[in-house]
């Protein structure tokens, strides 16, 4: 088992367990000489693993590529579900998640099943609140047969993933016309150490690449008042917004979203940002409750809100300073603030003039500045991962061995460093360079994607480095 020796550094300055320059410069050319190319993750996320349902099994010798559409969908067997999906159905698996009570059977596909396939909703959700979830909704009151995985020459088994997670992915993979889904804990070895370092570093070409991407939420809203609050602010109608009830409870519903841990985890925040516009939110709410037409989905005890609909419309929490708008009461002005706040330290925005991250497509990337000032605010249990989290955040080419460098006692702090300059990113080093020069962070920078407009640092006392160190050292 490996032993994680790689501390998260942040409150020392880089380099200060290096006794001299010297030797800060011997560690920086032993980092650098741990390089990685993306040849083999980029071949292992064009062949994934699925959950597919069983019916399909028979098929997977007959046709699995995508690479031929037109051959795939001339020999694709109608189903009598065809004619009433509201999305596109995937070539590659016909056959849409239909379970009888008594068998709930799923199969695990292997590479290489179904090669280049992009058809499949990818799965984001939280290890630890998924198996602890404390509302799970039964329609009709009937418990369903338990979740059995079965792959090729094994016997069928247990999930890893808890029942109550799988039985809201195949519903809403089922309202998407999707029979695909990658869920890690399932899509991925668990016991073997090389695939897992390749799905670690292959995650956001997994999300990136998928047709569709759900987070799957453990909160539950269980008042109305909520639900409506939610649809005031995607609807944008000033007239429910702009008044002391309005406001409070849109910053409640918002709270409550926030409150769930997967905005805490920071491989949830990679997975948001490679997902982008292709990320939705799939929230758990009392079946009583009656859903907004806006977030309805097939799925029994939940509605869905689209990620980017929220990083649109957060910036109405500040209709209270808008000249026309009704004055609200200092609390509950003060309220709106601090929700709004909370979201944007929590989630990068879209490209603007004040921020860093950038759209490449439906895909956010953040320079290193921007990603290690979200990443500082979430965490995760093996240290070395950030590296790789935040190679992925930023859609770096040029990688780092994570592991070898924790084997050999290497902190966060200089590896990080290290990475984003090996891959043109000195947005760190130009924040650095601000404080250094001026003793005042926040000033306009030029990133290593100057041609899509200039960003801001945060502010230097925020990052999570003491920069001006490492050029103190240099």
């Amino acid at each position: 088992m490996q032993d994680f020796r790689m501390r998260l550094d942040l409150e020392e300055p880089i380099g200060s367990k290096y006794a001299s320059t010297a030797d800060l410069r011997e560690a920086i050319v032993t980092i650098s000489k741990h390089t990685q190319d993306r040849k083999a993750e980029g071949q292992w996320a064009r062949n994934l693993r699925f959950l597919t349902p069983i019916e399909n099994v028979a098929l997977l010798e007959s046709w699995s590529s995508c690479r031929d559409q037109e051959l795939a969908q001339r020999e694709r067997p109608q189903t009598q579900d065809d004619e009433n999906l509201d999305g596109p159905a995937c070539s590659c698996s016909p056959y849409q998640w239909v379970f009888v009570p008594s068998d709930r059977s799923i199969f695990l596909t292997q590479p290489p099943d179904f090669p280049d396939c992009t058809h499949y909703l990818a799965v984001s959700y939280c290890w630890q609140s998924s198996e602890k979830s404390a509302h799970a909704w039964v329609k009709d009151g009937n418990e369903p047969a338990p979740f059995s995985i079965l792959e090729p020459g094994k016997v069928s088994r247990p999930p890893r993933s808890p029942s109550s997670l799988l039985a809201r992915c195949t519903a809403y993979a089922a309202s998407k016309g999707l029979s695909s889904i990658w869920i890690d804990q399932e899509c991925i070895i668990q016991d073997d150490p090389k695939d897992k370092a390749l799905a670690i570093q292959a995650m956001d070409e997994v999300y990136d690449q998928a047709e569709e991407c759900v987070a799957v939420l453990e909160v539950c809203f269980e008042e109305q008042r909520h639900l409506d609050a939610i649809e005031i602010l995607i609807e944008n109608d000033s007239n429910r917004l702009c008044n002391e009830d309005g406001t409070r409870d849109v910053c409640k519903a918002l709270r409550l979203i926030l409150s769930d841990p997967w905005f805490e985890r920071a491989w949830c925040l990679q997975e948001s940002t490679a997902g982008g516009t292709q990320m939705a939110l799939l929230i758990r709410c009392d079946p009583r409750l009656k859903i907004p037409d806006c977030f309805s989905i097939g799925v029994y005890g939940c509605f869905e809100i689209q990620l980017s609909w929220l990083h649109t419309v957060i910036g109405c929490l500040e209709w209270f300073d808008a000249p026309d708008a009704k004055p609200l009461g200092a609390d509950t002005a003060e309220l709106a603030r601090t929700v709004a706040g909370m979201w944007y330290d929590c989630m990068p925005q879209e490209s603007n003039e004040e921020r860093g991250a950038v759209s490449f497509g439906g895909r956010t990337i953040c320079d290193a500045a921007e990603a290690l000032y979200y990443l500082n605010r979430r965490h995760n249990s093996v240290i070395a991962d950030r590296l790789d989290i935040l190679a992925n955040m930023c859609g770096y080419e040029v990688r780092l061995d994570a592991l070898a460098l924790d084997a050999q006692g290497f902190d966060f702090s200089i590896c990080a460093v290290v990475l984003a300059i090996l891959n043109g990113d000195f947005s760190i080093n130009h924040g650095c360079a601000d404080l250094a020069a001026t003793g005042v962070g926040g000033r306009k920078f030029v990133s290593w994607h100057q041609p899509l407009g200039h960003t801001t640092a945060p502010d230097a006392h925020e990052l999570p480095f003491t920069w001006w160190s490492l050029l103190a050292a240099s």
